[in-house]
């Protein structure tokens, strides 16, 4: 039994009964199922555990994964860091996901695209104030906002829900009008505005391949999706495309392998030369924190992206390592619906996530033992940590180990808290396949370009 007794102030709506689960063991076997208070016990465990400071993982990673999250899961009920929604089945992923950049353009083109200016085609972006409030015209450092809401006039407002968010957000925005202004003037603004959409997407698909997947995916994984000149025993793979569901964006990435980022969020950041920030200030100076009760977003929280992208930079900032803790607290919530790792582990039973051992079991049974054994997939006995040992259902945990905990389990022990895990990186790996192939109609164009967000900010930063 938990310490902390049968969820108090948890609402039930957080999980399913035991005749729902009993008939989700039937429908989908291997669905991972345990009692309210385990799941609990595990995530306060996990929200204790001490944390480190990544030696290799810089912290821009930790939210252009969520920026990349928001482009690719257009979701009923889809949840962020602050979001309150966890009721039973809400993650909901439409079929038409894909690496379009649709949190960014409106699907229907310039004339009902938010946040632009028709007639060059460009995006609208907005000035910042210095700190007596005066407008800096001359800065255009931020997103298009209504002026009375302070709203962002951007398709997806989950965009807008944390400054780093937003400021990536804004970059590839000003990227968009580098392209329109690198055109003939006689060009027509629709024109313009697709040519500069077309430019800003491939560059985007690049860096979703080339900086944020390589840089966290172990090289394997990453090498045998996504390796330009694919050895015989990579292209079986990529034709076999069987692992995880092919339609929408499946569940072992939406609600387990994805959620690795939860584990890299640290609680300050040092923003440029003069301000840190905590991460609840991340969320204050935002159209959703109605910019902390400004008129415009002060230049003192404009971010230096430099230093979330560029190793060396004057003001690094690293990630947490990728391990088995989740530290982040939820604001106005009781405890334990406060607690980000205990929403997590119920959202994966609640959406009937399958145990980490019979996805285990389904690779051993897809792949090539060659292929297995160079990966070096976790053996049961190495199913072990502290936040095991923390609670008392460890052997029952073990034997029966919830999706989400494996992946920061094997991130942990196999990518040394540097990369994801063989697993994780599998499901990642083989999602991202699948949208490439959606958005070249079912011919899979692995983008070749090797651009980086340093190469967008080398461009963005001169603007």
């Amino acid at each position: 039994m938990s310490q902390h007794g049968a969820c108090p102030g948890l609402s039930s709506q957080l999980d399913l009964s035991f005749l729902e689960l009993h008939k989700q063991q039937i429908e989908y076997p291997g669905v991972c199922v345990h009692s309210k208070g385990t799941l609990i016990d595990l995530g306060e465990a996990l929200h204790q555990v001490p944390t480190n400071v990544s030696v290799a993982i810089l912290a821009g990673y930790t939210y252009l994964g969520q920026f990349i999250d928001h482009d690719i899961t257009h979701t009923f009920g889809s949840d962020t860091l602050a979001s309150a929604d966890v009721a039973p089945h809400s993650y909901l992923n439409l079929a038409t996901a894909n690496l379009q950049l649709t949190s960014l353009y409106d699907i229907k083109g310039l004339h009902y695209q938010p946040g632009v200016n028709r007639q060059s085609a460009e995006f609208i972006l907005s000035s910042v104030i210095d700190e007596d409030d005066q407008i800096l015209a001359h800065i255009k450092a931020d997103l298009p906002r209504d002026p009375v809401t302070k709203q962002a006039l951007i398709p997806d407002q989950r965009n807008d829900e944390n400054l780093l968010v937003a400021q990536i957000h804004t970059h590839f925005l000003k990227l968009h009008n580098y392209y329109v202004r690198q055109q003939a003037a006689n060009i027509s603004p629709e024109n313009k505005f697709n040519i500069a959409k077309a430019a800003v997407i491939k560059a985007y698909q690049n860096i979703v391949i080339h900086d944020f997947l390589r840089t966290l995916l172990t090289f394997e994984v990453w090498q045998l999706y996504f390796g330009i000149q694919p050895t015989p025993e990579q292209k079986s793979v990529r034709e076999q495309q069987a692992l995880f569901y092919k339609q929408g964006i499946p569940i072992e990435f939406s609600a387990a392998a994805f959620r690795f980022g939860h584990s890299m969020v640290r609680e300050k950041y040092r923003l440029n030369a003069d301000t840190n920030a905590t991460l609840d200030e991340l969320f204050h100076f935002t159209g959703r924190g109605k910019l902390n009760g400004r008129s415009h977003l002060p230049l003192k929280y404009v971010v230096d992206l430099h230093g979330f992208f560029t190793p060396g930079a004057r003001h690094e900032q690293k990630a947490n390592d990728i391990r088995p803790h989740v530290g982040i607290t939820i604001p106005d919530f009781p405890w334990p619906a406060n607690r980000l790792a205990i929403r997590n582990l119920f959202r994966g039973q609640t959406l009937g996530l399958a145990s980490a051992q019979h996805v285990l079991e389904q690779l051993n049974n897809a792949l090539p033992e060659s292929l297995v054994k160079k990966l070096g997939l976790l053996q049961q006995n190495e199913i072990t940590h502290p936040a095991l040992d923390a609670v008392g259902h460890k052997l029952l945990l073990q034997q029966n180990t919830p999706l989400w905990f494996y992946i920061l389990l094997e991130a942990f022990k196999k990518g040394k808290s540097r990369t994801l895990g063989p697993v994780g990186s599998l499901i990642i790996a083989e999602t991202f396949y699948n949208l490439l192939e959606r958005d070249h109609k079912g011919s899979v164009l692995i983008p070749t370009e090797q651009i980086t967000m340093r190469d967008v900010m080398s461009i963005t930063t001169q603007q």
